[in-house]
């Protein structure tokens, strides 16, 4: 099995397995409750949000969904552009990417997605995330994601 492929399956067995809500991480405050200054200004400066940045996972996201329902997929592997040096690992500058599937009671996709989590040694986390919040997450503002749609039956088996 090709390592690709290999991600690709322990990503359905999590997936089967079930996953909780999406991960959310914040700035701990201290003993009194408050946050660190360092911490707090962090956490303001994450809250503001990009408009230009916005807008373009808005344009990614419409244009995947249309993708989606036009091809009447069930599940597809989404990726999304990564910094400038993500050509120097991958020709086609994608830095991340997950597996979109469609809920048919929430009649929305989720994108189920690995996230680095840090520390030491480094570990990651399943986290499920909106088509919006997948795009807003990239780095830059090209206009660029690719969508690769498994077969019928594929589909189906995953």
């Amino acid at each position: 099995m090709t390592k690709r492929l290999l991600t690709a399956v322990v990503l359905v067995l999590a997936l089967s397995a079930g996953v909780s809500a999406n991960r959310v991480s914040a700035a701990a405050p201290d003993v009194a409750g408050n946050q660190a200054p360092n911490a707090a200004a962090k956490a303001q400066a994450a809250n503001q949000v990009d408009q230009q940045k916005l807008t373009l996972a808005k344009d990614l996201t419409q244009w995947l969904q249309t993708t989606l329902a036009d091809k009447k997929a069930l599940v597809a592997v989404v990726a999304r552009k990564g910094g400038p040096d993500a050509k120097k690992h991958d020709a086609t500058g994608m830095a991340h990417s997950g597996i979109a599937v469609y809920d048919p009671r929430a009649k929305t996709w989720i994108i189920y997605n690995l996230l680095n989590e840090g520390g030491t040694p480094p570990q990651a986390a399943l986290w499920r995330t909106a088509p919006l919040d997948f795009f807003y997450g990239q780095t830059g503002y090209d206009k660029d994601a690719l969508v690769l749609i498994p077969d019928a039956v594929t589909q189906q088996r995953m």
